[in-house]
């Protein structure tokens, strides 16, 4: 017996008027986003460009099977019917009726063809472990089954079938994500998309423009017509830019605002903030000595003040000690270590000293590793003058550009390394899955525990909900216990939005739809009754 789901998203429109300023307020004829990124796109590839920018935008190009609404809701999209079987294992989506912008049909089979792409031995698949729910997905990734035997496959044009290795109650939020998308041909480089937009212009650096698709399956639901986005990396610059008029956006998710603005501008009515799934935690490479001790690094841990550093470094941010966002978390305050205790830090810290048998005059220095985001040499400041000060030992501070920082962690080419990392669906499980496998490419700190290994097994069999939650309870109290990670802050998204833009806004995944946006225009009009 199957179970037959209708996922139904009532979406409520109201006109809105401004009594105040004696105006009213409707579509503006000019249906254009001016925006700035602050760096180019790595990919439009969804299998490649895999980081929070890029996927933005390729949202905006392509259109999978379920789509999350501004509430971020998941919803049927590409799909336009779903059945699940009475197991939870076996999802049947039957494909709706749309075209890619040659005018070809989109079937069942692109999608097959995709997903398989990506979970294949020696794909460039940066993210295949988020296929990995699918049956024989992470059998098939290393070789040891053929792609045949992988829970995917197309019927017919119409119909595809999703068998699961077990219930997934995050699986319609999961692939929403671009990295699910279909994609048109093999090409590195898509250039025929099935989305809300397509690509008109890509001047790599400069700008990127992309156009309304007339043939895309909603078309009438998208009003813009233009999304014209510069690459300018100052971010004084591009403040100046909106202050001008010149971009109608500043700040998160496309660039960052200069701490000593913020202040300025946060009594604005056009500056927005809201706290979403994104941690700040400080990655240590548990293979090099000496953070190959726990107490050393629970000791570095136990030692940051994170109300101090939250508000005064990272400017209003929300203290955590957990790595999983508060909004998904299961622990208490009770389950938390206290922090900011130099006599607990330098207690773990000479417990440390005698399990690595040296003294602390042997103990090295250590090697702090930042990106050149504005704000990360003045957060990385902090924590060195804190850790100097605690205990007595030298910290070497080294800077590099983002995507050279960022490469190091994945390559562990580094020591101790601290960035901000957003959860793609809403579930703990994304989060803790980082540190199931040593290998995994998020796993920086090469971490690995076969009783942490044992809780995620357990909570992915589990088909009772709150057991299955008490499973990934003791997989983060675990990690906290051995802390190859120090988790900081909760970030806030904190922008700047024209009061003009409307049906655009930042999710709690820290992601924007651009196809719900639109422009309003303001003008002189009679007081409302």
């Amino acid at each position: 017996m199957k179970n037959k789901w209708l996922l139904i998203i009532l979406i409520a429109l109201s006109g809105c008027q401004n009594q105040q300023n004696n105006v009213e307020k409707q579509m503006s004829s000019s249906q254009i986003l001016r925006i700035n990124n602050q760096a180019d796109l790595t990919s439009l590839h969804p299998h490649t460009g895999i980081d929070a920018m890029c996927r933005n935008f390729q949202k905006a190009l392509f259109e999978g099977l379920t789509r999350l609404t501004p509430e971020g809701i998941p919803e049927l999209a590409g799909a336009e019917k779903l059945d699940i079987s009475h197991s939870q294992t076996r999802y049947t989506f039957r494909i709706r009726p749309m075209v890619w912008t040659n005018g070809e049909e989109v079937t069942a089979f692109h999608f097959e063809r995709t997903w398989k792409a990506a979970i294949a031995k020696g794909s460039n698949c940066l993210r295949a472990d988020l296929f990995y729910s699918i049956k024989n997905a992470k059998k098939a990734k290393c070789g040891e089954v053929s792609l045949d035997e992988v829970g995917i496959q197309a019927v017919d044009n119409k119909t595809l079938i999703v068998d699961l290795e077990h219930p997934t109650p995050y699986f319609l939020n999961l692939i929403s994500s671009s990295l699910f998308s279909p994609l048109y041909d093999d090409s590195e480089n898509p250039q025929v998309f099935n989305g809300p937009f397509t690509v008109t212009k890509w001047e790599h650096d400069k700008q990127l423009v992309l156009e309304k698709n007339t043939q895309y399956w909603d078309a009438d639901a998208v009003h813009l017509q233009t999304i014209q986005t510069t690459f300018v990396n100052d971010p004084n610059t591009v403040v100046l830019m909106y202050e001008k008029g010149e971009i109608d956006w500043v700040g998160h998710p496309f660039s960052t605002i200069p701490h000593d603005t913020l202040d300025k501008i946060s009594s604005s009515s056009e500056f927005n903030t809201r706290p979403i799934s994104g941690v700040y935690w400080i990655s240590l490479n548990t293979e090099k000595f000496p953070l190959n001790s726990s107490k050393i690094r629970r000791a570095l841990s136990v030692a940051l003040n994170r109300e101090v550093i939250a508000e005064h470094v990272a400017h209003g941010e929300t203290p955590t000690k957990s790595i999983v966002p508060l909004s998904l978390s299961s622990l208490g305050s009770s389950d938390l270590s206290p922090d900011s205790n130099e006599q607990k830090s330098r207690k773990l810290f000479e417990q440390g000293l005698q399990e690595l048998c040296i003294t602390r005059e042997e103990f090295p220095i250590l090697k702090y590793s930042y990106s050149t985001i504005p704000g990360q040499k003045k957060l990385a400041e902090a924590i060195q003058q804190n850790w100097e000060k605690t205990f007595g030992i030298k910290v070497e501070l080294i800077a590099s550009e983002w995507n050279v920082f960022f490469s190091n962690l994945g390559e562990r080419q580094f020591q101790i390394g601290g960035c901000i990392w957003y959860c793609q669906f809403h579930d703990p499980v994304y989060t803790l899955e980082f540190f199931k496998d040593k290998t995994h490419r998020y796993n920086s700190p090469q971490w690995e525990s076969k009783h942490y290994q044992q809780l995620l097994d357990l909570a992915d069999q589990e088909a009772d909900p709150i057991l299955r939650l008490e499973h990934l309870k003791q997989a983060e109290l675990l990690i906290l216990e051995e802390m190859p990670v120090i988790p900081l802050y909760m970030v806030h998204s904190k922008h700047l939005k024209s009061p003009k833009i409307q049906g655009l806004s930042v999710n709690d995944l820290g992601q924007v739809d651009f196809k719900w946006a639109y422009v309003e225009e303001i003008i002189p009009g009679l007081p409302v009754r």
